[in-house]
């Protein structure tokens, strides 16, 4: 059942036997730690596959399964150590459903982790999805004081400070220390600091970003000396970021990022690499964020090579980290790192009877809901060479939320087949269909602007070996709206693909202007389009014509795509998939 994983598996076995000297050669009185920890479980609490409309229906992976690994481990070691690392309470429509209509009572996710005791959860970037006043709940139902059956949680965001604080006055909690036959473990969280760019500033309005080097360089000196730590563990919501980078102030961002300190240029949403090749004190990092799975190392300041943790996503794997400190000696002699596979672990039935009830409230009172009926198959062709119905839905929406005239967007997920069926519709199926809580800008565009976008979304086409086309996957960018068409040629040169561009049956004008709709992750730069158009800026408020973002301010999240999309079905109360959509994709070059 267990599986080690790594980035690079020969260099990691080696350095676990010779970095870290095993144990067998220590002196002295060696403490056994064991350190587990999830991350990115993006509400997946119970196996439900919330999207079929079915209860019996099962998505495979969760945090049931892994509390039966928990409870195993930690009857085999009691010196344990339990940490999340964030991106827990968004992802499915349990965790939607409770954090935004019962607010009256515990939150589910929250007594998850304290029946479980974990020790720590640090806070990611989608915590802030749903604004201050709902993660302000979620905080203190994780924090409350312990009961009979239920443990306390810390909240840790060390490099997330309170507005105008000069003194690195943290949000919530820097840090915790925890003490195990006389070795004291401190642990300090971080989130990465690129929320503003993907969140609106009432979700964080009491928060100033410090990058992960400043927060480090201020709490080093701190947890080693003040309180005493052997040992430090960075358990943070990032990926690795650029290696050996340049650093850069982040004040440079401008004043949209609320930030301070420096930090790898290109690299200021991943912090990992610049926070350990910079200082030194850290023993062992527990990424996040980018939901990878496994292990590889960063040298320190001094060349000592940390080791790095990561344990993918959606409750997958249950990381698992053996520590031996040798007391005498004053370090670690050895490490090792797992990542466990709980796919088929069987869920923990006291753990399932504590969702129980929550569980059959939100397919009772909210999935179960028929919202519309669909007129036919909607198919999604998960090669994305050709229009489709699903897309098409999508893009009509966000141009009659926005009254733009066109409209960008990705196929969202890579079904080949039929994603929404013949007959009812239900919301629960709303959640698979639009997975994020995005919401939608209205920006102004010039004919050029448009072209360089299509441009970088041909990119993401390839020619295989035969012949064939590969697809654009998930992040390529489909452009829609009335007599729109246009024509990729992949044997052409790189920026001259995009072809016979139209709309509304005649050639786009590169010098005319266009409102487009877009995704607020597109409009702040996500998935790399702005910066591959030469004339766009990240989050420019210049552009904005609207923004579904001010219905949301109302306080019913009404501008997000996915209710967007539900209220369209609603509306309609049938729909049709009908494709006005047109573009095609061919291997050779265009004849001129």
């Amino acid at each position: 059942m267990k599986k080690m994983f790594s980035l690079l598996l020969a260099l990691c076995l080696a350095l676990s036997m010779i970095g870290f000297a095993a144990a067998d050669e220590a002196a002295g009185d060696v403490v056994n730690i064991q350190v587990l920890f999830t991350s990115d479980i993006h509400g997946a609490i119970v196996d439900s596959a919330y999207s079929s409309g079915d209860a019996e229906s099962v998505q495979g992976t969760s945090l049931a399964k892994l509390a039966t690994l928990i409870k195993q481990y930690r009857a085999e070691q009691p010196n344990t150590i339990l940490i999340d690392n964030g991106d827990s309470i968004q992802g499915t429509p349990f965790t939607y459903y409770f954090a935004f209509n019962r607010p009256d009572i515990q939150d589910p996710v929250m007594r998850a982790f304290r029946l479980l005791n974990y020790d720590v959860w640090t806070l990611g970037n989608h915590e802030f999805n749903y604004g201050l006043d709902i993660l302000k709940k979620e905080i203190a139902d994780a924090s409350a004081p312990a009961t009979e059956d239920q443990g306390s949680v810390t909240v840790l965001t060390a490099n997330l400070v309170k507005r105008g604080s000069a003194d690195f006055e943290p949000w919530c909690n820097a840090y915790t220390v925890l003490e195990f036959d006389g070795v004291k473990v401190g642990i300090i969280g971080m989130d990465t600091p690129n929320i503003p760019a993907w969140d609106k500033p009432a979700n964080w309005e009491e928060i100033d970003f410090k990058t992960f080097l400043l927060t480090w360089q201020h709490y080093a000196d701190i947890l080693k000396n003040d309180e005493g730590c052997d040992i430090v563990i960075l358990s943070c919501h990032s990926g690795a970021g650029v290696r050996e980078g340049t650093l850069v102030e982040a004040a440079d961002l401008g004043e949209h990022w609320h930030g301070e300190g420096e930090y790898y240029d290109t690299s200021y949403e991943n912090e990992i690499a610049a926070v350990i090749e910079n200082t030194t004190g850290i023993d062992l990092v527990l990424g996040g964020h980018t939901h990878e799975a496994g292990t590889y190392t960063v040298p320190n300041a001094e060349g000592k090579e940390i080791p790095v943790f990561h344990c993918g996503t959606k409750c997958r794997y249950l990381g698992v980290t053996e520590i031996a400190y040798d007391k005498a000696a004053g370090k670690i002699v050895d490490l090792t790192m797992e990542n466990i596979d709980a796919k088929e672990t069987e869920p923990d039935a006291d753990f399932l009877a504590a969702m129980a009830e929550y569980e059959a409230e939100v397919w009772t009172n909210y999935l179960r809901e028929v919202i519309g009926q669909a007129g036919g198959d909607f198919v999604s062709p998960g090669n994305m060479l050709e229009a489709n119905a699903f897309l098409d839905l999508v893009n009509t929406v966000q141009i009659q939320a926005t009254g733009a005239q066109m409209s960008f967007s990705a196929p969202l997920n890579n079904t080949d087949g039929v994603i929404i069926p013949e007959g009812d519709i239900y919301l629960g199926t709303m959640f698979s269909l639009y997975v994020y809580e995005n919401w939608l800008y209205n920006i102004s565009m010039t004919g050029a602007e448009i072209k360089e976008w299509l441009e970088f979304s041909a990119t993401h086409y390839s020619i295989e070996e035969d012949g064939s086309i590969k697809g654009g996957g998930l992040y390529c960018d489909t452009l829609y709206g009335p007599g729109v068409s246009y024509e990729i040629y992949l044997g052409n040169e790189p920026g001259d693909q995009v072809r016979n561009i139209m709309y509304n049956g005649e050639p786009l004008d590169m010098e005319a202007t266009y409102q487009v709709a877009i995704n607020n992750y597109r409009f702040t730069g996500g998935g790399h389009y702005i910066e591959n158009v030469s004339t766009l800026e990240p989050a420019d408020e210049s552009r904005v014509n609207f923004s579904t973002q001010f219905d949301m301010d109302q306080g019913e999240d009404l501008g997000q795509v996915r209710n967007l999309l539900t209220q369209y079905i609603r509306d309609h109360g049938t729909i049709q998939p009908d494709v006005t959509g047109h573009f095609a994709v061919y291997a050779g070059a265009s004849e001129n």
